[in-house]
């Protein structure tokens, strides 16, 4: 029992700081939230707003804890699940409380502590992906070899994203093996891989509708040519940083066998540069325990104190100071002060539908404010981009064509369109109300202006 006693103290440690941020953090809205927690009010029945499905199966998933609790706690406790299964697979792999102690002062760790998102879990099948096919390379037992291929599946269906790291995984510890071997893994794998197009199948007649909207998506993204979306290119100095959310002593890494760890660093390169391309700090956190496991095998106490006193000012820091990344984690954020106008709006205008947005600003603040409300006075959030199509009498969002452009004495050529449109024909002549999140964005002409609350204001049609 005393040989446990400090990973016992570690985890229980781990899990009331994490609970402290969870349940006191007044930031919701980080990148891509929204999407997840919409469509997870969406299942619940809960929403009042249209939801984006792109990325939508991790927001299935979550829509099942909302029935049982409508509340972003909720979720909150879920997200806390994934760190802590992933603290305790680190030291599964490890058996060191050194990596424990590198994974919970990671600055990274507390960057994504709040973050509701399909990175933590994808992270945990990952990792369990990993260590069972070690398992398997060390014992030969099939049961292990499955649960490997099982877990590397889920990462596609919880998050469109994971269909660049699936391919990777095989490639970096594949590439050595026998094609057959290969070729199983890769059909067992099928079996959790082929859940989402089956999903997609279901509630939308179309097995490729994810992989469409997210590899589409994705395509403008790292071409550049959606001119709505930056690709964001690092610099010498963004590295630094990223170094230093992982672990102020990274750089012990030089200490590394390459031989017996070309697997290891064959996949975290290919996740390294892959990445570079599409630069987002919470992406590295599908390395950190790989990183971590590497690192464990030679810091000294030394670096441990170093790693640890250093990461606390770096964390303050980022949740709560001058190096925020996504804005401050904890007191009266703008999020905070939203779900205040929330409360204030619902009483002065009950049971009313609002018009959410204008021109110049994010399409999804309906999204935000849908996000973030938790009453039950509001009827509707509506995106101001379909009321604006509804004015016009015009059905389509935006359309994306690719065509062939034959430099040779060709029969045909090929044009390929993407069009993304309305799915009703509803006009809004109904609804009084216009929303606008912030102080940017000037009001449609003839918009009686009504009134300031802290964040939101509040216009007449």
């Amino acid at each position: 029992m005393k040989k446990n006693t400090p990973t016992i103290l570690l985890f229980v440690t781990f899990l009331i700081v994490l609970t402290l941020f969870n349940t006191l953090s007044t930031k919701v809205l980080l990148a891509d939230t929204e999407q997840y927690i919409s469509v997870a009010k969406e299942f619940a029945n809960t929403s009042i707003t249209k939801p984006r499905f792109t990325s939508w199966v991790y927001g299935f998933f979550l829509g099942q804890f909302l029935k049982i609790n409508n509340s972003l706690l909720i979720l909150h406790f879920v997200n806390m699940i994934w760190f802590l299964l992933i603290f305790l697979l680190i030291y599964k792999i490890t058996k060191s409380n050194k990596s424990l102690i590198l994974f919970i002062f990671s600055p990274l760790v507390w960057y994504l502590s709040i973050w509701i998102n399909p990175i933590l879990p994808v992270t945990f099948f990952l990792l369990l992906a990993y260590q069972q096919l070690k398992l398997f390379e060390k014992s030969n037992n099939y049961l292990n070899f499955v649960i490997s291929a099982l877990s590397l599946g889920l990462l596609p269906t919880l998050w469109i994203g994971g269909i660049y790291i699936y391919p990777l995984f095989i490639l970096a510890f594949f590439y050595n093996k026998i094609v057959r071997q290969t070729f199983t893994y890769f059909i067992i794998s099928s079996i959790t891989l082929l859940i989402r197009p089956l999903l997609d199948l279901y509630y939308f007649g179309n097995p490729f509708i994810s992989l469409l909207r997210g590899i589409g998506a994705n395509f403008y993204f790292f071409f550049n040519k959606n001119p709505e979306i930056a690709t964001h290119h690092p610099t010498f100095l963004t590295l630094i940083f990223l170094s230093l959310l992982i672990s102020p002593v990274l750089y012990k890494l030089y200490k590394i066998k390459v031989k017996e760890n070309i697997n290891e660093l064959f996949f975290l390169s290919l996740i390294f540069i892959f990445y570079i391309l599409n630069f987002q700090y919470r992406l590295f956190f599908l390395i950190l325990p790989f990183l971590i496991i590497l690192l464990t095998k030679f810091v000294t106490k030394k670096d441990l104190i170093i790693h640890a006193l250093t990461s606390i000012i770096v964390i303050i820091l980022i949740v709560q100071g001058p190096l925020s990344i996504e804005g401050n984690y904890f007191g009266k954020t703008e999020d905070f002060l939203i779900s205040q106008d929330l409360k204030q709006l619902e009483e002065e205008f009950p049971n009313q539908s609002f018009i959410v947005g204008t021109e110049g600003v994010s399409e999804e603040q309906a999204l935000f404010l849908d996000t973030l409300y938790s009453g039950k006075n509001i009827k509707e959030f509506i995106r101001y981009s379909e009321y604006k199509l509804s004015l016009k009498n015009e059905t389509i969002f935006k359309e994306y064509n690719i065509t062939t452009k034959p430099k040779v004495n060709d029969s045909r050529k090929i044009d390929f369109s993407v069009i993304y449109s309305r799915t009703d024909n509803r006009t809004y002549e109904d609804i009084k109300y216009l929303i606008i999140i912030g102080d940017k964005g000037e009001p449609p002409e003839n918009s009686k202006f009504l009134k300031k609350y802290n964040v939101l204001r509040l216009f007449e049609k």
